[in-house]
Formats: structure tokens, sequence, C-alpha cells
């Protein structure tokens, strides 16, 4: 009788213990795939500001160009003005 009540105990609590451990390998799964999908916009948003740093380097590459033919037209114009 004691031996049945002692394993009647036994199973509960390792019943519980079971639940618990279930329940929370779910909470420790979601929470690394929380923290992925977390990563995983950080990345995507990192790419986009690299991106937007690389267009506006492009631009100014290009406004820096145009400047220097503009100046360079004028500096021949004044060339054949002089001669």
């Amino acid at each position: 009788m004691e031996e049945n009540v002692e394993e009647a105990e036994a199973i509960q609590k390792f019943g519980k213990k079971s639940r618990r451990n279930r329940s929370h390998r779910k909470i420790r799964r979601s929470r690394i795939r929380r923290k992925s999908r977390r990563c995983r916009s950080h990345r995507k948003i990192r790419k986009e500001k690299v991106k937007e740093v690389e267009v506006e380097e492009k631009v100014e590459e290009a406004e820096a160009i145009e400047k220097v033919q503009v100046e360079v037209k004028e500096a021949e114009a004044l060339e054949k003005n002089r001669s």
C-alpha cells in the first residue's frame, strides 16, 4: 500500500516536471526564434542602411565629377578667348 502511494506521488511529480519541461522547452524555442527573427530584421535594416550610404557616395562622386567637368569646360573656354 505504501509503495503504491509513493509511486503515485513520484508519478505525479514527474508528470508535473515533464509538463513544465515541455512548456519551458516551448518558451525557450520561441525565445530563440524571436532572437533569430530580430537578427534577420536587423540584418535587413543594416543592408538598407548600407545601400543608402552607397547611393549617397555614388551621388557625391557624380557631383564631384560634374564639378570637375564644368571647371575643365570653363578653363577651355577661357583659353579659347585668350587666343
